[in-house]
């Protein structure tokens, strides 16, 4: 039932979208057919369904805006975007060719294992281009309710001729496109509202159907409103069948250089699109989705669709949710709606040709308005400012520049986010919760203390590299001075000191977080090391570093010939204990014995640094080879 439910949805949808990306409806059919019969044999999402989308569909149009030229298709330079009819062919080869080259594209990044790189493109970039393609379409579409051609460009120009010419309104094409533009919102926003209710159950997934049956039977009845009095235009002519679906033939790849641009990114937002899709519906299931099968799958739906005449697809929202809600537990779902489009490419082509094009405008529009997404830019806004930076850029170079710059500059933004948060990791400032061994941020709820001549500093990154190993080295160099010669952290706590003025002994950095470690790192805590424990009497001490830490900084001599091995410890408390007796295990110390212990702490870290050399390894004392066996033994 969930495939035969999908199909009839699918149906009116799929002609909507072929109209959107400038073909003629008859040819979303095609898309409908094949592509979801191979996403059923090779994808992993067993809800998903694959078809003709209203933002590829966009995306589509753009990509061939432009690529025909007059001498394959002659009056096209005058035809200001308007495929004339003789040039539909070689519009459609175009289309073909653009699917074939996606699919390519697709199969190559799935057998490559380039999945994870959907990471880079977070979901502020694809919320906010979503939400100005939503737009956009709507916009396109405004035309065929309106009445009267409105010349196509970007979103400032459209509005406006718009409105320039809204005198020319024809009221029976406006009229009749608001009512079903109504009926359809009002079937999608009452099952929001009644998820129960039986009708709104009903009339959500074949809503779009009836309101295209409604309109063919009103064009019957009253042929007269297909004339220039009323201006009621309809699909025409639609040249599809069986016979003529194979377009292997018709692959010519002399124009595959105008398209790669392009072709790569209609690949990557389908597959954005369609996996999150399918990963949303895997998780209410519990099962998984394997992001390089569904590029695999994905690929190969696209790259066989282009053999029978369809343009580029991927996964669908409000079918893959109809899918869902009416019980599909199995592929065989997308199966039967390919079966349910076999016969509608039979059977409909001859009642096609009355249907009114208000009826695919109130589909599209119907389809799009639920992908304006503004309410995740008001969370993002609250949440994060970077985010919400993202969401704007994203939907205001979408409409007002095209859907390609639109998504490129938010990468590129987004991208350049990554890389500045990556090369500017935080340091934690933490202090001891009383009674406890643990160490929290000062920022969080938790009121702790201040340890009297130890300060500890987390380290909030996974990897110290070259890239930030500079800003990590600058920022704690910072936060130290400001300690010993300020006696506090501006903006991260109000002292650091105790009453009498006391400056630390020593410094803990906490490795808690780091995984990673390189050269370039090495050589900056080597900087810090010299310059705080050599000039400056303050020890510093390492703790909670992780094995692949320890084993660079021994493969490095890092914790031989620049910090003895006795600093190391393997949790804050034991360095904090050790900073304060030498001669202790490294065990549990209270806090008040610690304060007591805070003079002969100094004294002690004074009379090391006189003693110990840069390299580390002259005048051992018994306690260090101590500490440098049970540091063996921790790293073994």
């Amino acid at each position: 039932m969930a495939g035969i439910t999908v199909g009839i949805m699918l149906i009116p949808q799929a002609m909507s979208y072929a109209a959107l990306a400038n073909l003629q409806p008859g040819y979303g059919l095609y898309a409908g057919f094949v592509p979801p019969l191979i996403y059923a044999l090779m994808g992993t999402s067993r809800q998903l369904a694959v078809g003709p989308v209203a933002i590829v569909s966009l995306l589509t149009a753009s990509a061939l805006k432009g690529q025909l030229t007059e001498t394959a298709c002659p009056g096209i330079e005058l035809a200001e975007g308007v495929i004339p009819e003789e040039c539909g062919f070689e519009y459609l080869k175009l289309a073909i060719l653009l699917s074939f080259m996606v699919g390519i594209i697709q199969l190559c990044a799935g057998l490559l294992r380039l999945g994870f790189l959907i990471s880079f493109v977070g979901h502020p970039v694809v919320s906010g281009f979503t939400s100005g393609s939503a737009l956009t379409i709507a916009l396109t579409q405004i035309k065929y309710i309106v009445g009267y051609d409105i010349p196509k460009g970007h979103i400032h120009k459209t509005v406006y001729n718009l409105f320039k010419d809204i005198g020319n309104l024809k009221y029976v094409p406006f009229l009749l496109g608001i009512f079903c533009t109504g009926s359809l919102l009002g079937f999608k926003q009452g099952l929001v509202r009644y998820p129960n209710n039986k009708f709104f159950k009903f009339m959500q997934p074949l809503g779009a159907l009836l309101v295209c049956i409604i309109g063919i039977g009103i064009m019957y009845a009253a042929p007269i409103l297909n004339t220039e009095q009323f201006n009621v235009t309809t699909v025409g002519t639609v040249n599809i069948s069986l016979k003529s679906i194979y377009s292997g033939s018709s692959l010519e790849f002399q124009d595959a250089s105008k398209l790669m641009g392009n072709a790569f990114t209609i690949a990557l937002i389908g597959f954005m699109e369609s996996f999150s899709i399918a990963k949303t519906i895997a998780v209410q299931h519990g099962y998984g989705i394997i992001p390089n099968q569904e590029l695999v799958a994905l690929g190969t739906a696209n790259l066989a669709g282009s053999l029978f005449s369809a343009y580029p697809t991927t996964g669908s929202f409000s079918r893959s949710a109809v899918n869902n809600s009416t019980g599909a537990q199995t592929l065989l779902s997308g199966m039967v709606t390919s079966i349910v489009m076999l016969l509608a490419i039979g059977v409909l082509s001859p009642a096609l040709q009355n249907l009114p094009e208000f009826c695919l405008a109130a589909i599209v529009i119907s389809s799009v308005v639920g992908l304006f997404a503004y309410k995740d830019a008001i969370m993002m806004w609250k949440v994060k400012k970077s985010d919400f930076l993202l969401w704007i850029v994203a939907f205001l170079f979408t409409i007002f520049f095209g859907a390609k710059y639109g998504l490129g500059v938010a990468i590129v933004l987004s991208l350049l986010i990554v890389i500045y948060e990556s090369v500017t990791p935080q340091i934690h400032v933490l202090w001891s919760i009383p009674n406890t061994c643990h160490y929290r941020h000062v920022r969080q709820p938790e009121k702790g203390n201040f340890i009297r001549g130890v300060h500890i500093f987390r380290i909030a990154t996974s990897s110290m590299y070259f890239a930030n190993s500079n800003t990590i080295s600058v920022r704690l160099e910072k936060l130290m001075s400001q300690v010993i010669m300020e006696g506090d952290i501006s903006g991260d706590v109000e002292t650091m000191v105790t009453d009498n003025g006391d400056h630390p002994h020593s410094i803990v950095l906490d490795m808690t977080t780091v995984e990673t470690i390189d050269t370039s790192a090495l050589k900056a805590l080597e900087g810090m090391y010299k310059m705080w424990f050599h000039h400056r009497g303050v020890q510093i001490c390492f703790a909670n570093c992780s094995t692949r830490v320890l084993r660079t900084m021994d493969f490095a001599r890092f914790n031989k010939d620049i910090v003895s091995e006795e600093w190391f410890f393997p949790e804050v408390q034991s360095a904090v204990n050790s900073s304060h007796d030498d001669d202790d295990d490294g065990s549990s110390i209270p806090i008040g014995i610690l304060e007591n212990s805070y003079q002969q702490s100094r004294t002690k870290i004074e009379i090391r640094r006189q003693s110990h050399p840069i390299d580390g390894n002259n005048n051992i004392d018994a306690t260090t080879m101590r500490r440098r066996s049970e540091y063996s033994a921790r790293t073994a």
